[in-house]
């Protein structure tokens, strides 16, 4: 079964929509798909991921994401405010808007399909 959620977010430049899609067909798949909005032309982007289960002794989840593209492989670690990505974008801005990967894990979770 395909699910998806979408949010919205304005920067300076445009407004940003992603839409994430969780999919278990034979491995747990998401697909997000980042549309901007500028004032005189419209984007969008796609890219897939793998995510697999890790076992954690702490946290609630622990998953790894791989971009099934690049094959660039990322670690997530769900602790409420404490939830942590080994990916560039939230490693060298942990106290911002949180990275692609962690919501990813974190809607997977929501879902019950980790």
């Amino acid at each position: 079964m395909r699910q998806s959620t979408t949010t919205t977010r304005q920067t300076k430049a445009c407004k940003i929509e992603r839409t994430l899609y969780l999919d278990r067909t034979d491995a747990l798949r998401a697909t997000v798909t980042e549309t901007k909005v500028l004032q005189t032309k419209t984007t969008s982007s796609s890219r897939m991921y793998r995510i697999h289960r890790i076992s954690c002794q702490f946290g609630v989840a622990a998953a790894s994401v791989v971009n099934v593209a690049t094959g660039d492989e990322y670690n997530v670690l769900l602790d409420g405010r404490h939830s942590t990505c080994d990916c560039p974008g939230h490693t060298y801005n942990p106290n911002g808007r949180p990275c692609t990967h962690l919501e990813i894990v974190a809607e997977a979770q929501r879902r019950k399909l980790l």
